[in-house]
């Protein structure tokens, strides 16, 4: 969905994302019954606010991720292949962006990317024979950054 009010611009969006579990046509598992899909939920929004006056803008993006449950494979205790289910921790992302015109060609921006300063999420295995896989580096964490935009446009 998109919303505009005055100098204020938004959007939000939804998904329900099913990712393919190859594992489930595969029946020599001590688990036959494994679902086809893995189901996570994303939502994502942007709102980015104008002041004309000033030739200015202000933007923010957030994203929220679910749970991403996924199946892998390892020996159990006797020997044999078996697949567990584990799942990566869900989180939330954003970003905030300034931007400034200083001449008709250029723009200042800067802002903060990674908000929330994810950096590792946790990584779990719901099956009792096999430990944790541990945290997954996902992001360097907070940054910060300033630049010039020049875009050169013509009129025809």
């Amino acid at each position: 969905n998109n919303f505009s009010w005055k100098n204020l611009s938004a959007t939000l969006g939804f998904s329900y994302i099913g990712r393919y579990n190859l594992y489930s046509e595969v029946k020599t598992f001590q688990h036959t019954d494994l679902p086809k899909f893995n189901w996570s939920p994303e939502l994502t929004s942007n709102i980015i606010f104008r002041l004309p006056k000033l030739g200015a803008e202000a933007g923010f993006f957030y994203k929220f991720t679910g749970k991403l449950p996924s199946y892998n494979t390892a020996f159990n205790q006797s020997g044999q292949t078996d697949v567990f289910l584990s799942k990566l921790a869900s989180y939330h992302w954003a970003d905030v962006t300034l931007s400034k015109n200083l001449f008709k060609y250029v723009t200042l921006q800067g802002g903060v990317k990674n908000l929330f300063d994810v950096v590792r999420l946790a990584n779990t295995s719901e099956s009792t024979t096999h430990s944790s896989g541990g945290p997954i580096l996902t992001a360097y964490g907070r940054s910060y950054f300033v630049g010039l935009n020049f875009q050169w446009t013509r009129n025809k």
